[in-house]
């Protein structure tokens, strides 16, 4: 089994959520247009950099649900999607953890 995807998916899941949480907390709510456009390019660099280092960059983990129910009837391709699903929350709970260190 290639680890590299599973591992570049949860790298950019957390680089993603971290990029999030930290752009929420600068920016704040007030300015929906700015913190939109800001979460957007966040995303398209975690994209860019995940896709370079091989993962499919999924990012969301209702972009893999979604792709476990178009793909269900191929063989082998669950336990792929279920370690990705693990690799996202495991990302996107370590980035709320790092976040919360950081605001104390």
């Amino acid at each position: 089994m290639d680890t590299t995807k599973y591992v570049a998916e949860l790298i950019g899941t957390f680089a993603f959520a971290l990029a999030i949480l930290i752009i929420v907390d600068w920016l704040g709510t007030k300015n929906h247009i700015t913190l939109a456009v800001a979460i957007g390019a966040a995303l398209a660099v975690v994209i860019w950099v995940v896709l370079n280092f091989g993962g499919d960059a999924h990012l969301n983990s209702a972009f893999t649900v979604g792709k476990i129910y178009s793909e269900f009837n191929q063989p082998g391709q669950l336990a792929h999607y279920i370690v990705y699903l693990g690799a996202q929350m495991v990302g996107a709970a370590a980035a709320f953890y790092v976040h919360d260190a950081l605001r104390k």
